[in-house]
């Protein structure tokens, strides 16, 4: 809680490369907890290779929203409630993966919408 503290739910003057670097923080801080090496290991590759999407997100995002349900998801972890815990963590997955793909789709439409409508004429 104390890094939820710390780093807040307002971005500042934060750019996006410095929330995505506070969002993995978190998230492996949260894996770490479980002393499970391997797992880390697997987040921490996860992350590398997301980093890009993530930053893509990072500016639609918003902040306060994901801080609420990292604080949930310890909350969870400290009531030791599962399914309080699961259903966070759905919902904080599925909404971040609807934005990103959103992202994505709007993206390459600017890329080749244009070229394609420049190519028929």
């Amino acid at each position: 809680m104390r890094f939820l503290e710390a780093t807040g739910p307002d971005p500042g003057e934060r750019s996006s490369v410095e929330l995505v670097e506070l969002d993995e923080t978190f998230h492996e801080q949260l894996m770490a907890m479980s002393d499970n090496a391997e797992m880390l290991r697997v987040l921490r590759n996860v992350n590398a290779r997301i980093r890009f999407v993530r930053w893509i997100d990072m500016d639609r995002s918003n902040r306060s929203n994901t801080q609420a349900e990292h604080r949930a998801v310890l909350e969870g972890l400290k009531a030791r409630d599962e399914a309080a815990c699961v259903s966070v963590l759905e919902k904080h997955i599925d909404r971040r993966l609807d934005r990103i793909t959103s992202a994505i789709k709007e993206g390459y439409a600017q890329i080749y919408m244009p070229a394609m409508a420049r190519s028929a004429n």
